[in-house]
């Protein structure tokens, strides 16, 4: 429960500190719980959160996030945060067509999640899809009013 927290925490408030607590208490937890799909998806987003923080660029960074997000899938096939996981290492890869392969996968296990949806959103953005990812963003600000603000980054690209 703390890993999963202190991930959420983490997106809450992209900080070194907070980034520093997820990526130690997300590695504990797979240590501690290797069959924890949804874990080991966030461990992958974590790993990729360094490069986006300037903290890393290394090619074995992204390897280590696609190893945590293979594991992820491979314990459990219909974990939404998995799929949302690979959507993101997709678009971070250019891979257009896996990227929305997996986003599509990602939202067909729940569409009614609106913190994945709009997330999912704001990828399909980034890899090129426009109106695709406007429409989920839009969807997810009608359904939860008190959204998060991280949501308007989509608009900003």
């Amino acid at each position: 429960l703390r890993a999963i927290c202190s991930y959420h925490e983490y997106q809450r408030s992209y900080s070194i500190e907070n980034f520093a607590k997820a990526l130690s208490n997300l590695t504990e937890a797979v240590e501690s719980d290797p069959n924890h799909a949804i874990v080991w998806a966030m461990l992958g987003e974590i790993h990729l959160a360094s490069i986006a923080l300037g903290l890393d660029n290394c090619k074995k960074t992204v390897e280590k996030s696609s190893h945590c997000i293979t594991k992820a899938l491979n314990i459990d096939p219909n974990c939404q945060q998995a799929w949302y996981a690979l959507a993101v290492i997709n678009c971070f890869k250019k891979d257009q067509d896996n990227c929305l392969a997996a986003a599509e996968q990602c939202l067909k296990i729940n569409p009614n999640s609106s913190g994945i949806a709009s997330g999912i959103g704001c990828v399909l953005i980034f890899a090129g899809f426009f109106e695709k990812g406007f429409n989920l963003l839009e969807n997810a600000m009608r359904i939860t009013p008190s959204h998060p603000c991280w949501i308007n980054v989509g608009y900003y690209y």
